[in-house]
C-alpha cells in the first residue's frame, strides 16, 4: 500500500528509482526468512511425530518461528535515524521551542516533499514521525501498527499525496483545504520548498517564519487553540464523506460552530456573547487532562484530541458525556458559570486485561503447587 501510494501518477523512472531505494528487497529477504523458518517448523514438527526426535523440539522452533516473524515484520518500519541527530536538537526543533516557550500545545505538520515520496527518506530537518516526539512537538503524521480509522480518513482527506511540487515552489492539495489544518491544531508548517506565493496571499493565513537552504517553516496564524468554547453547533450522522466536506468548506464557523455527531441536551443561545469565553489548560497529561472553563451561557467545550474509547470526562466531579465533535474530537456540554474540567483515560479493556492477567497467575501458581511431588510420598 505504501508504495502504491508513492507510486501514484510517478513517471516510470520515477518508480523504477522508488523501488530502488525503499525497502522491497529488503522485504523480499524478510518474507524468505519467514518461509524458511516456518519449513523447518513443519520438519521438526514431524519428526517429533515419528520420534525421532524429542517432541518438545517443535514447540521450541514454533517460538523461534514465531520470535522470527515478529522481527522481520517490524524490522526497518521506520527509516533508520542516526545517533547524532537525536543527541544533537535540530535547529528546527529549537526555532519552534523558543517560539512557544510556555505554551507547546500546538502541533506540527511535514507534507512530502521530492525526497520523501522517491525514496521513503527526509532531512531530520523536516521531524518526521517519531523525531518530533523527541524535541516535546506533536506532530499529525501518524504512523504505527494501529492508526485510529477517522484519523486516517481526515488525513487522507487532506490529500497530503497529491501535491504541487516544482523546482522552487510548493502548493500542496492539502492546503486547499487548509481549515481542516486550523481544526487539527495546526501551528507549523515545515518544508524543503516555498509555498506558492500567490496561494499565501489569497489565504493570508501563513508566514514565513525560518527561511534556510533546505527546510521552511511556516506559522499557520489561523490555527485553532488545544481546547476551546464554541455556542452553535450543526448534527450530521451517518454520512462521513458529508461530514468532511462540510468541515473543509468556507461557510462553515470554524470559531463558534461545531458539528456533532448526537444531539446535545442543552438548549444554546447563538446570539450569546462569546467575548466572555475563557479556557485555561491547568494540567496536560497522556492520561489526564484539567481545564479552567468561564462562560457566559452554555457552551460546548471542544479538545482537539482524537475521540477514543477509555477517556472519561468530568465536570466539577461529576461525570458527563463525552460527545464526537468535528469528526475525530472530543466535546463536553457546559453550563454557563465557572468550572473545572477533567478528562482521564481509564479504559475498561485494561482494567479487563489486568484481572484475566491476574487471575492467570494465581491460577498458573495454583497448578504448579497442586503437581508438586508430596513429600511425605518419599518418606
Amino acid at each position: 500500500n505504501i508504495l502504491a501510494t508513492r507510486c501514484f501518477l510517478r513517471e516510470p523512472t520515477e518508480i523504477i528509482n522508488l523501488l530502488k531505494n525503499s525497502g522491497a528487497s529488503l522485504n523480499l529477504w524478510q518474507n524468505w526468512l519467514i518461509l524458511i523458518a516456518f519449513l523447518v517448523f513443519f520438519i521438526v514438527y514431524f519428526l517429533a511425530r515419528r520420534k525421532i526426535i524429542k517432541s518438545t523440539s517443535w514447540q521450541i522452533i514454533l517460538l523461534i518461528t514465531i520470535i522470527c516473524n515478529l522481527i522481520a515484520v517490524n524490522f526497518n518500519y521506520l527509516p533508520p535515524t542516526a545517533i547524532a541527530t537525536i543527541k544533537d536538537e535540530p535547529a528546527t526543533a529549537k526555532f519552534i521551542n523558543s517560539q512557544n516557550p510556555t505554551d507547546g500545545l500546538f502541533r506540527i505538520f511535514t507534507p512530502p516533499d521530492n525526497e520523501f515520496i522517491l525514496t521513503g527518506r527526509r532531512s531530520s530537518l523536516l521531524l518526521g514521525p517519531g523525531l518530533s516526539s523527541l524535541y516535546r512537538l506533536a506532530s499529525i503524521d501518524m504512523t504505527g501498527a494501529l492508526p485510529e480509522k477517522r484519523y486516517n480518513q481526515l488525513i487522507n482527506f487532506l490529500g497530503a499525496h497529491d501535491n504541487k511540487i516544482t523546482s522552487n515552489t510548493f502548493q500542496p492539495f492539502f492546503l486547499r483545504h487548509f481549515l481542516l489544518l486550523n481544526i487539527l491544531n495546526v501551528k507549523y508548517i515545515l518544508h524543503s520548498n516555498y509555498l506558492d506565493q500567490d496561494f499565501i496571499k489569497e489565504r493570508q493565513a501563513f508566514k514565513l517564519v525560518f527561511d534556510w537552504p533546505d527546510i521552511k517553516i511556516y506559522e499557520n496564524l489561523k490555527v485553532l487553540p488545544t481546547a476551546y468554547l464554541v455556542q452553535n453547533y450543526k448534527v450530521m450522522t451517518d454520512d462521513n464523506e458529508k461530514i468532511l466536506r462540510f468541515l473543509k468548506d468556507s461557510a462553515f464557523n470554524q470559531t463558534r460552530e461545531v458539528v456533532l455527531e448526537k444531539s446535545p441536551k442543552f438548549s444554546y443561545n447563538a446570539n450569546a456573547d462569546a467575548s466572555l469565553n475563557n479556557v485555561k489548560v491547568l494540567a496536560y497529561d497522556n492520561e489526564s487532562i484539567k481545564l479552567k472553563v468561564t462562560t457566559a451561557s452554555q457552551a460546548i467545550l471542544i479538545l482537539s484530541d482524537l475521540f477514543y474509547p477509555g477517556w472519561q470526562a468530568e465536570i466539577d466531579s461529576r461525570p458527563t458525556e463525552i460527545l464526537r465533535a468535528n469528526y475525530i474530537f472530543r466535546a463536553v456540554e457546559v453550563p454557563s458559570g465557572n468550572h473545572l474540567i477533567t478528562f482521564k483515560y481509564s479504559p475498561t479493556s485494561f482494567k479487563l486485561g489486568l484481572y484475566l492477567s491476574m487471575f492467570s497467575i494465581l491460577t498458573v501458581a495454583f497448578l504448579i503447587l497442586c503437581n508438586q511431588p508430596s513429600k511425605l510420598a518419599n518418606v
